[in-house]
C-alpha cells in the first residue's frame, strides 16, 4: 500500500513555456527591428530579419536537440521491459534482426550532383535571361543581360544541385527499404 506512485513522462519534447518578460522583450525586439527601417531602410531591416530569424532558429534547434537527446530514455519506466534484455539477447540471432541501414555512411553523390547544376545553370540561365531582357528590354545593355543570365544561371545551379541530391537520397532510401523488405 505504501509503495511509492511512479509518475510516467513521455519522452520527448516539453510544451512551450515562457515568461510575461519573455514575451515583453520579445515585442520590444520587434518594435526595434521595425523601428531601424527608418535609419537603414526597407532592405536594411530585411536583412536585419533574416539575420535575426537566423540566429534564432540555429538557438531553437541547438536547445530542441538537446532537449531531445535527453529526453530519449528518461521517459522509460523499468516495468516497461519485461524482458530482461540481456537473456533475450543470448536467444537471438542476427536473424532476428532487420538489417542495419547504409544511410549513416558517407558516399559519393555521382556524377548525377556534377551534371544536374551545369544543366540547371544553363537552362535557368537561358530562360532567365531571356525573360529579365524581354522585360526590361528598353534599360537592357551587354553587362546587365550577362549579370541577368549569371544570376538565374547561379539560382539554376543551386536548384538543380539541391534537387538531384535530395532526389538521389529518396531513391536509394527506397530501394533500400523495398530490398530489405523481401
Amino acid at each position: 500500500m505504501n509503495e511509492p506512485v511512479r509518475r510516467y513522462r513521455p519522452p520527448g519534447l516539453r510544451p512551450p513555456r515562457f515568461r510575461l518578460l519573455t514575451l515583453l522583450l520579445a515585442i520590444a525586439l520587434l518594435g526595434a527591428i521595425l523601428a531601424s527601417g527608418k535609419v537603414v531602410g526597407v532592405y536594411g531591416t530585411f536583412w536585419i530579419v533574416v539575420f535575426a530569424l537566423a540566429v534564432m532558429g540555429h538557438v531553437a534547434g541547438n536547445a530542441l536537440g538537446l532537449q531531445l537527446r535527453e529526453s530519449s530514455h528518461a521517459g522509460r519506466r523499468d516495468d516497461e521491459f519485461p524482458v530482461d534484455l540481456a537473456r533475450a539477447g543470448e536467444a537471438l540471432d542476427a536473424a532476428s534482426f532487420a538489417p542495419t541501414s547504409k544511410m549513416n555512411q558517407r558516399r559519393s553523390l555521382g556524377w548525377l550532383v556534377i551534371f544536374a547544376p551545369i544543366a540547371g545553370f544553363v537552362l535557368a540561365g537561358i530562360c532567365g535571361g531571356l525573360w529579365l531582357t524581354r522585360e526590361n528590354w528598353a534599360e537592357s545593355t551587354w553587362v546587365s543581360i550577362a549579370a541577368s543570365v549569371v544570376a538565374a544561371g547561379t539560382l539554376g545551379a543551386l536548384g538543380g544541385f539541391l534537387l538531384a541530391a535530395f532526389l538521389k537520397v529518396v531513391l536509394e532510401s527506397l530501394w533500400e527499404a523495398s530490398r530489405d523488405s523481401r
